[in-house]
């Protein structure tokens, strides 16, 4: 959590209580001192429906309910503590469900010689919070090489699955638009698997521009192992995540607290990053950008502890500051005078930091415009 004078500078002039309130649920520091700004914050005059909703909006419920549960609970009002403990009891059965889903999965791709990597979900709540109920997910991501895809879509129809779309064989589909991910979900509970083999692929043509090469960044090779429900799933590694989380949130402008929460608390839990090899690594993928932005608003708006060099080098990356500064002011502005579809665009050509991926990205888009327009 972080101090007002703090948010006052690094926030937009006029943050009302309420989003004061959140902003200090993501944030990493949580010192004495901001443990009672947070409580003197629940003595304003707050709005608390609007809170409940944009904590809701914002991904991040069950870190506010966590933070009401640890202050003073009697300076809220009963009937709204009552509701966000419902909301996160709620949310905690949800994940518990979704999780015993997941681990079924791996167990029967496992079971068929097919290697599995889950992310975000279960595992992102673990390896970031070390807590599943501290997360809001809504669905499965699993990640199989290209050459399994074909295998891994026949299991999930086998457990009963379906997909999402209307196509009628998964696997020509797949080589039909080249995509690199697909929906499922299972009618009888309504659990909803998405199925990849790249990484922040898209169907969308300007969210294409935002693919991952998977070999370039080697997660295979680095995977690391981490305890879900007592057992062993694989997990990317530290270095690997945070770069797949930054670019994930860029290519969505970063419009959900929640997901620079993710960041914020993944660099909290490892503090030695090897910020020099991610950040040449950006490079050599042309997403040193995004990067950068996920950590200076991990830094900025939560607190997290970077060493004086990295600080340098991103306070030294004007573009940088400025996608930060509008980052900030989307939060709490409204969706449609932020992210518009002209905002959106101008937003992912300045967060490119090399013309051929500028140059791509604009290619993709003229694609999409003429589509609409036929």
């Amino acid at each position: 959590m972080i101090l007002r004078s703090e948010l006052n500078r690094q926030a937009p002039v006029g943050l009302q209580p309420e989003a004061e309130l959140l902003l200090s649920c993501v944030g990493a520091d949580v010192s004495e001192t901001c443990a009672a700004r947070f409580q003197a914050l629940l003595h304003e005059d707050l709005n608390w429906d609007e809170v409940t909703q944009l904590a809701m909006q914002h991904g991040i419920l069950p870190l506010l309910y966590w933070h009401l549960d640890h202050a003073d609970e009697a300076s809220v009002p009963e009937a709204a503590y009552e509701q966000l403990r419902s909301y996160f009891y709620a949310n905690k059965l949800h994940n518990n469900r979704l999780t015993d889903k997941l681990l079924d999965l791996l167990c029967q791709f496992d079971a068929h010689g097919i290697t599995a990597i889950p992310f975000k979900g279960p595992t992102l709540a673990i390896a970031a919070y070390g807590n599943l109920d501290l997360r809001q997910f809504g669905d499965l991501d699993i990640l199989v090489p290209e050459r399994d895809c074909g295998a891994a879509m026949r299991v999930l129809l086998s457990q009963g699955f379906r997909l999402k779309s209307k196509a009628l064989n998964a696997e020509e589909e797949m080589v039909r638009l080249s995509r690199c991910a697909y929906s499922f979900i299972h009618d009888a509970d309504g659990i909803s698997v998405d199925l990849h083999w790249g990484i922040t692929a898209a169907m969308e043509y300007p969210d294409r521009a935002f693919a991952l090469p998977l070999d370039a960044i080697q997660a295979w090779e680095r995977r690391v192992s981490i305890s879900l429900s007592g057992i062993q799933v694989p997990s990317f590694a530290p270095e690997d995540l945070v770069l797949i989380l930054c670019i994930h949130g860029s290519k969505h402008c970063w419009e959900r607290l929640g997901w620079l929460g993710d960041i914020a608390q993944l660099i909290h839990a490892y503090p030695e990053m090897p910020w020099a090899q991610i950040r040449t690594h950006a490079s050599r993928l042309g997403c040193r950008r995004m990067l950068d932005l996920g950590i200076t608003l991990a830094h900025t708006v939560c607190g997290v502890k970077l060493s004086e060099s990295v600080l340098q080098q991103v306070r030294a990356e004007v573009v940088v500051q400025s996608l930060a500064a509008a980052v900030k002011r989307g939060w709490f502005a409204g969706v449609e005078s932020e992210t518009g579809m002209v905002a959106r665009s101008r937003f992912y050509l300045r967060m490119r930091e090399r013309w051929r991926d500028k140059v791509q990205y604009g290619l993709l888009l003229a694609k999409l415009v003429i589509k609409a327009r036929l």
